[in-house]
């Protein structure tokens, strides 16, 4: 088994750890940041993390190297670092979401790439990642991959920047966003005791269960509960009106600011 080394130590990082623990506990981590403290209270979650001084030490065996770093980070990464990935036969994991496998290539030629969408509930083992590989990446390295993370989380291959950009967007961010959605409701619906939360947490995760698990429509389960003239039909005619524009507001926000990071790679 490769390696496994991080470039990082934010809550991605700390998500990862945390997940892999559960799994490899007695599999080493090596982790550089140029805040080695940080490094140090990740430790907390994970005491199987080591601290490098350099981030070339990161790829010293042949390694998964996670780049849990912003955009920025990732271009100004030297081209000793890319030395040290051939020599090694270490396969970059990029975590960063506005980077595309042409633009990671052209960053770190002839090194084996693995584009991954990191979800923070890695650390529960569940959650969705999305990934796409470069053509240097071999069946043997990627299954090797694939082993590890279908442990920690649901995995789904992107064939385009398009597929990855599109679901990638949700997958990523939608821990953040569908829980502040939920808090809306609750405040909407007047719901602020933590028992009456509770009820409502548990009606939308048996909900999204019985949706993946029936492999029903969402029209058929709509129609399974709304009665005509009844409270649930009211309220779906309700939301026909106003959801559409909220969540295309959303997209469009979240796609200009993927833009803008994409810009920068330029």
């Amino acid at each position: 088994m490769r390696q496994l080394s991080i470039y990082g130590s934010g809550h991605l990082t700390k998500s990862l750890i945390t997940g892999l623990r559960q799994i490899f506990p007695d599999k080493s981590i090596k982790v550089y940041n140029r805040t080695a403290d940080k490094v140090l209270e990740l430790q907390t979650y994970n005491p199987r993390v080591n601290y490098v001084a350099n981030y070339n030490d990161l790829c010293s065996d042949s390694s998964f190297v996670f780049l849990i770093i912003p955009t920025s980070g990732i271009v100004a990464l030297e081209t000793d670092f890319v030395s040290s990935l051939l020599k090694s036969d270490s396969v970059i994991v990029s975590c960063a979401n506005s980077v595309t496998i042409d633009k990671l290539n052209e960053l770190f030629p002839k090194t084996k790439i693995v584009r991954l969408l990191p979800n923070i509930n890695w650390q529960i083992k569940q959650g969705t990642t999305i990934f796409q590989s470069n053509s240097t990446v071999s069946t043997t390295d990627l299954t090797e991959l694939i082993d590890i993370l279908t442990r920690i989380t649901k995995l789904i291959e992107a064939k385009s920047d398009q597929e990855f950009d599109m679901l990638g967007k949700l997958t990523s961010c939608g821990p953040g966003l569908f829980t502040k959605i939920v808090e809306q409701l609750l405040t909407s619906f007047d719901i602020s005791d933590d028992i009456q939360k509770q009820a409502v947490y548990y009606t939308i995760a048996s909900t999204m269960n019985y949706l993946i698990d029936s492999d029903k429509s969402v029209n058929k389960i709509i129609s399974e509960v709304a009665n005509k003239g009844g409270l649930t039909e009211s309220a779906i005619i309700a939301a026909e009106k106003v959801i559409p524009d909220c969540f295309d507001f959303i997209s469009i926000s979240m796609n200009e600011k993927l833009l803008e990071r994409r810009q920068k790679t330029k």
